[in-house]
């Protein structure tokens, strides 16, 4: 995303961006969806100052996979410790 001088935010998907100009990553594999919504990229870009860019990163820790299918069958519970409850703080 980027906020131009006067305020406009442009969002640009990665799919719109040329593969020969980026940082090479494992590609994801599976259908990912839900993961930011158009609310979430608009809260996120209120916070970008103007005349800047970000590109929000979703981050998954594989390893935790089974550790959270484990709580969760015993019926407990997991929460966030990295702050994100889908808005800025």
């Amino acid at each position: 995303m980027h906020r131009a001088e006067d305020g406009t935010l442009d969002v640009i998907e990665p799919e719109d961006l040329d593969p020969d100009e980026l940082v090479s990553f494992e590609p994801v594999e599976g259908v990912i969806t839900d993961l930011l919504n158009s609310e979430d990229i608009r809260a996120l870009g209120e916070q970008v100052p103007p005349g800047s860019s970000a590109a929000p990163i979703v981050w998954e820790d594989l390893w935790a996979v089974p550790l959270t299918a484990a709580v969760r069958a015993s019926g407990g519970r997991t929460i966030s410790s990295a702050g994100w409850s889908g808005r800025p703080s």
